[in-house]
């Protein structure tokens, strides 16, 4: 009886043993549908492939990856290429992690990405490239998380993201290039923090609807040569960027959507050849022309927005540099020999005055404010108009003007 136990034993743990293990270390390529059939027949037990997986078919037509539905986890990169008769990936249903890279190049049949249903991270990048027939990005409602870049180029027939509803995060930049349907960028409802930004030459895009809850773009924000793009809305919940890049988008008339950038978060700042903008004072970049930390290229715009003089000059005359609403107050303003400055400060915590004249100089400041209340005298500043800010807890802004 202790030997049939023991015996029972032993062959439930083989059984186990055999039906999930990691294996193939050194990788795996399927270039026949005749390996991918037999794939559960060659390698018993193998369902975590320590290794890359490559599909690339050659001669033999690759029709379906039913046989890989065993397949749990792969370590190294997913490359699925150069298939000509693939509609869909179903067949790798339970795959839930993928290591390093997700490559899907130049399959020119496939028209859906169902079959990664199931798929909740990827370690690398994932790149989706040069897939002619692909019209949505469904099948990847459980990817939350791209460690490195996420690359959506050249496919023709995508019309929007649906499908990347619980993506959260992309730890590279996201590159967004050539797509030449796509209108929208819906579906990206969890999207809140990227390394990068990259939206270039999609001739159909109208809008940037779809980043409606980002407020992070850990590098720079890149918007390049779109012909149709008329709008930036839908991007008002960002907040912060390293380099603010606007060019050759021919229909943009406007940079307002990207209001709520803190300026201090921008290092350089590009915008020109875009032929109808004319509207670039809005208060991210009105705040960081006060006082600047990088480089700056204004030009071959529409006029008012066609040199870093004339944004200046909107900025003057129509933003309201206040970004605590009512809780600073100047006056008289415009004044001409001395005006009071009032601002919340309930704890009387230590501000800084710095008052700045249009050009960006600065040209006064006075350390450890206590109070809420400042007295300011001209002296010998000349008539103008002058920007103030008041930094502590918070940061306040605003415009006083001397006659």
């Amino acid at each position: 009886m202790q030997k049939f136990t023991i015996l029972l034993v032993t062959l439930i743990c083989f059984q186990i043993c055999v039906s999930s293990q990691s294996c193939l270390p050194e990788g795996i390529s399927f270039d026949t549908q005749e390996q991918i059939d037999n794939f559960q027949n060659n390698y018993p037990g193998c369902t975590e492939i320590e290794g890359s997986v490559s599909i690339d078919e050659e001669d033999d037509p690759i029709t379906n990856l039913n046989g890989l539905s065993v397949l749990t986890a792969i370590g190294g990169t997913l490359t699925i290429w150069w298939d000509h008769h693939l509609a869909n990936l179903s067949g790798l249903d339970n795959l839930t992690t993928v290591g390093g890279n997700v490559e899907i190049w130049e399959n020119f049949t496939l028209n859906s990405l169902s079959g990664l249903n199931n798929l909740s991270s990827i370690g690398g990048y994932l790149d989706i490239w040069t897939n002619k027939e692909l019209t949505s990005l469904e099948g990847l409602e459980n990817l939350t998380s791209v460690g490195n870049y996420l690359l959506i180029w050249d496919n023709d027939a995508l019309t929007n993201f649906e499908g990347l509803g619980n993506l959260s995060s992309v730890g590279g930049e996201f590159e967004i290039w050539e797509n030449n349907a796509l209108t929208n960028l819906s579906g990206l409802n969890n999207l809140s923090s990227i390394g990068g930004l990259d939206i270039y030459d999609n001739n159909a895009l109208t809008s940037l609807s779809g980043f409606n809850i980002l407020t992070s773009i850990g590098g720079q924000l890149w918007i390049d040569d779109n012909d149709n793009l008329t709008s930036l809305s839908g991007m008002e919940n960002l907040t912060s960027i390293e380099c603010l890049q606007i060019e050759n988008n021919d229909a943009l008339i406007s940079l307002s959507g990207l209001d709520n950038i803190d300026a201090g978060s921008i290092q350089d700042l590009y915008i020109f050849e875009n032929a109808l903008l004319s509207t670039c004072n809005i208060k991210s970049v009105c705040n960081y022309l006060v006082n600047p930390i990088g480089d700056i290229e204004i030009y071959d715009n529409a006029n008012g927005c066609n040199s870093q003089a004339e944004v200046k000059t909107a900025c003057d005359m129509s933003v309201e540099y206040i970004e605590y609403g009512n809780e600073i107050c100047i006056f008289p303003n415009p004044f001409s020999e001395k005006t009071t400055i009032k601002f919340t400060n309930p704890n009387h915590s230590d501000y800084k005055l710095s008052v700045f004249c249009i050009s960006g100089n600065k040209v006064f400041e006075q350390d450890n404010i206590k109070s809420d209340k400042i007295e300011f005298k001209r002296g010998k500043l000349p008539k103008g108009v002058y920007l103030i800010e008041l930094k502590g807890e918070k940061v306040f802004w605003g415009k006083m003007v001397v006659k």
